[in-house]
């Protein structure tokens, strides 16, 4: 799949790009010293990523992956395998841990 105006996306050229050559328009033009320095809504958002509240990111998980459908009879048979033959056993060791 190929997404508008992204190089990076192209796996036949063996090319990591760096971030100034794939969003040029997020960087300021270089300097005496040859350096590209990123925009300042560039550094917003990378500070954003980077201090994402954990709780919050949980919440924004669940919203994305929460279920919308009950389960269906095998997945619920499948469950209650799961529990009896991989958690039932864990639990019972732990209660029996001195």
């Amino acid at each position: 799949m190929r997404f508008a105006g992204v190089k990076v996306t192209d796996p036949s050229d063996r090319k990591i790009w760096a971030g100034t050559e794939v969003e040029p328009e997020r960087y300021y033009d270089a300097d005496s010293e040859g350096v590209m320095r990123a925009k300042d809504e560039l550094r917003q958002d990378t500070w954003d990523a980077m201090n994402i509240d954990e709780e919050e990111e949980a919440r924004e998980l669940k919203r994305k992956t929460r279920r919308t459908t009950p389960m269906t009879p095998s997945e619920i048979a499948a469950a209650e395998n799961y529990g009896k033959t991989v958690l039932r056993p864990v639990i019972e060791a732990g209660k029996r841990a001195p």
